[in-house]
């Protein structure tokens, strides 16, 4: 069972507790995302079947409905723009940054489940890692 706080209303998961405190500790940006990836594929190593469903199982959800999708992708869009505000990224629209992102992180869950991949996903964070980095440095024209 996924460790749960309450916030609100609502409950979250752990995960996305541990991602909001990230935008306030004082790292780079590229620790922060490592450490991202690396909350990511615990969780999804401990809670396949729960990150499954949130993250990667296509439905139709009203919007006001999204909870955490919606709140990872706000978090996310946030930690972009104040560092691509500090020069730390390369000069990208955060929804455009977010969109990379997603595409790379969740693809190894995806191929994990899928039975291409073996995981346990905690495995590619290294990899994972550089290869957003490589994406959003400020040095890519």
């Amino acid at each position: 069972m996924t460790r749960m706080i309450k916030s609100g209303k609502n409950s979250l998961p752990l995960s996305i507790h541990e991602k909001e405190q990230l935008l306030s500790e004082a790292t780079s940006l590229r620790e922060k995302l490592r450490e991202w990836i690396r909350v990511s594929y615990a969780h999804f190593d401990r809670h396949p079947e729960g990150f499954t469903y949130v993250f990667l199982t296509p439905r139709v959800v009203p919007v006001s409905e999204r909870g955490i999708t919606r709140r990872q992708g706000e978090l996310f869009v946030e930690l972009i723009r104040r560092a691509r505000d500090a020069g730390e990224v390369r000069p990208i629209e955060p929804a455009t940054a977010l969109s990379h992102f997603t595409a790379l992180m969740l693809n190894v869950p995806r191929l994990i489940n899928e039975g291409t991949l073996e995981g346990p996903a905690s495995a590619y964070t290294e990899e994972v890692w550089t290869a957003v980095w490589r994406v959003l440095r400020p040095d890519v024209a």
